[in-house]
C-alpha cells in the first residue's frame, strides 16, 4: 500500500515537473490558467489606481469649470474641434485593433496579432503627431499654461495698430514685406510649425539609419531580431508621427486655401485663426490662462500615457516576433490591452470636456 502511495506521488511530482519545464509558466504558479487570473487580477488593480489618478483631475476641473464657467466657455474657442475629433476616430480605430489582436493571440494567430499590434502602435503615432501640431501651434500664439499664457486680444490689438504706427515712412517696408508674404504664402502654414517639423524630421531619418544598421544585421545573423524588431518599431513611431503633424499642416491648408489679404497676414502671425474669425467675440475673463494650465495638464498626463502604451506595444511586437504567445499563453497581450482601452476610454472623456465646451 506505501508503495502505490509512493508511485502516485511520483507521478503527479513528474507531471508538476514537466509542466514547469514551459519557460512561459513561472515557477510559483501551477498552471497557465492560474498565471493568467493572477495577472488579471494584477491589471486591473493597477487599472483602479489610474482611474483614481485621472479622477482628481476630473474632479478639479468640474469644481474649476463650475465656479469660472466664463473661462471655459471663453477658452475653448482657441481649440480646433475637427483635430480634436480626428484623434478621437484614431484612438477608437486602435482600440479596435488592440482588441483583434487579443482575439488573434487567443487563436494562435501570429501573423493577425503582429498586423494589430503594428497597426495600433502607428495609431498612437499618429495621435502623438496631431497633438504635437497642435502644442506647436499654442506655443506660437502665447496659449500657454497661466504663469506664460499671452492675451490673443492683446496681439490683435497689437496687429491692428502696427499698420498705422508706421505711417507712410514704412509704406515701403510694408509693401516689400507683403510680398515676400505673397510668395511664400503655401509656407507660411509651416513656419508656424517649423519647430515640430524640424525634430520630428531629425527623428525619423535618424529611424531610418538606425532600421538599415539593424537589418543588416538580421541578414548576417538570423537569429537577432531583437534589434531590427524594436529599429521597426521606432520607424513605425516616428513614420505615425509625420502623418498625423503632416495631415494636421495640410488640414489648416485647405481651411485657409484663399490668397489672404497683408491685414489677415499680419493677424495670422500673432492672433490664433479660431478667435480671428469670430464676427463676436467672447469677452476675455481674468483667468483665462487657467485653462490652458488644465488643458496641457490633462492632455499632457494622457499623452505620457499613450508613450507608455506605445512601449508596452512594441515590447509585445518583439515577443510576437520570437513566437512567445501561444493559445494557451496570451496574457500579456490582454493585459496590455486593457491598459490602452483604458488610455482610449480617457480620452473620450476629454474630447467632449475641453473641445465641445460651445
Amino acid at each position: 500500500m506505501n508503495t502505490a502511495a509512493t508511485k502516485t506521488t511520483d507521478e503527479h511530482s513528474d507531471s508538476h515537473d514537466h509542466e514547469h519545464h514551459d519557460s512561459r509558466l513561472a515557477h510559483h504558479f501551477d498552471s497557465h490558467q492560474q498565471q493568467f487570473d493572477t495577472g488579471k487580477l494584477g491589471i486591473w488593480l493597477f487599472l483602479v489606481t489610474e482611474v483614481l489618478f485621472f479622477s482628481g483631475l476630473f474632479g478639479f476641473y468640474a469644481v474649476y469649470r463650475s465656479l469660472h464657467p466664463e473661462v471655459f466657455l471663453y477658452a475653448s474657442q482657441f481649440l480646433d474641434t475637427t483635430l480634436g475629433a480626428a484623434n478621437t476616430v484614431v484612438l477608437l480605430f486602435s482600440s479596435l485593433t488592440m482588441a483583434w489582436g487579443v482575439r488573434c493571440a487567443q487563436l494562435g494567430q501570429t501573423k493577425g496579432l503582429l498586423v494589430c499590434l503594428v497597426t495600433t502602435l502607428a495609431c498612437a503615432a499618429i495621435f502623438l503627431g496631431v497633438k504635437s501640431f497642435e502644442y506647436t501651434e499654442k506655443a506660437h500664439h502665447g496659449l500657454l499654461w497661466a504663469g506664460m499664457y499671452q492675451s490673443p486680444e492683446h496681439h490683435e490689438a497689437e496687429a491692428a495698430a502696427a499698420p498705422a504706427a508706421g505711417g507712410e515712412a514704412s509704406d515701403h517696408a510694408h509693401d516689400e514685406s507683403a510680398a515676400a508674404h505673397d510668395d511664400h504664402s503655401d509656407d507660411s502654414l509651416f513656419e508656424k510649425t517649423k519647430h515640430t517639423l524640424s525634430y520630428m524630421t531629425t527623428v525619423l531619418w535618424t529611424i531610418i539609419l538606425l532600421s538599415g544598421v539593424a537589418l543588416g544585421v538580421l541578414i548576417k545573423n538570423p537569429n537577432k531580431k531583437t534589434l531590427a524588431t524594436i529599429a521597426g518599431c521606432f520607424l513605425v513611431s516616428a513614420m505615425g508621427m509625420q502623418v498625423g503633424a503632416y495631415a494636421s499642416i495640410g488640414y489648416h491648408h485647405l481651411g485657409h486655401a484663399e490668397k489672404p489679404t497683408d491685414e489677415e497676414i499680419l493677424m495670422a502671425e500673432t492672433v490664433p485663426a479660431e478667435y480671428a474669425k469670430q464676427k463676436e467675440k467672447v469677452p476675455e475673463p481674468e483667468l483665462a490662462g487657467t485653462f490652458f494650465s488644465v488643458y496641457f495638464c490633462m492632455t499632457g498626463l494622457h499623452a505620457i500615457h499613450i508613450i507608455g502604451g506605445m512601449i508596452a506595444i512594441s515590447w509585445l511586437i518583439v515577443r510576437t516576433v520570437h513566437g512567445a504567445f501561444t493559445t494557451y499563453y496570451f496574457g500579456a497581450v490582454d493585459f496590455v490591452g486593457l491598459y490602452w482601452h483604458l488610455v482610449d476610454l480617457i480620452w473620450i472623456y476629454l474630447f467632449p470636456l475641453l473641445y465641445l465646451i460651445n
